[in-house]
């Protein structure tokens, strides 16, 4: 099963990151960070009552921070919780039907893995994953019936 352009955008972002900052692993974090920028996930975090201007800073900080640094780096590694979140939205995606992983699947696969930093800095802004699902889910439903509306 493939990724979304949009979750493919955030991880391909994720991965040059760790490389030009010589990081020893690429973490979930790190891909959360770069999923910020997708245009869907901010408005759903926005609508959810989140401020993706203090997400960004306290994932990058965490990221910068707490993330061990090579003094040289090829190929990036995945921290085991990222192939285990990555495995959990493909079975997200494949339990729901979908034809690719979204962002929508990768945060909830974030979501089954415990005490994952990622998951705490959005809980910190008071929202849980059946809210952010739930708005991202909103926004994907208003773009299929603007499409609809287009054609």
């Amino acid at each position: 099963m493939e990724y979304s352009k949009h979750l493919l955008t955030a991880i391909h972002g994720a991965a040059e990151f760790t490389k030009e900052h010589n990081l020893e692993l690429c973490t979930p974090e790190t891909v959360l960070f770069f999923i910020c920028d997708d245009i869907d996930f901010r408005k759903a975090f926005i609508n959810c009552g989140g401020d993706i201007d203090i997400l960004e800073p306290d994932l990058y900080d965490y990221i910068t921070e707490n993330i061990d640094r090579c003094s040289s780096i090829t190929t990036v590694q995945n921290s085991l919780a990222l192939e285990c979140t990555l495995e959990n939205a493909q079975t997200s995606a494949q339990n729901s039907g979908s034809a690719s992983i979204k962002i929508k699947h990768f945060i909830h696969g974030m979501w089954q893995i415990d005490d994952l930093y990622a998951v705490y800095f959005i809980e910190k802004h008071g929202i849980s994953e059946a809210d952010l699902l739930s708005a991202l889910a909103d926004i994907e439903e208003d773009e299929v019936e603007e499409e609809e509306e287009d054609k």
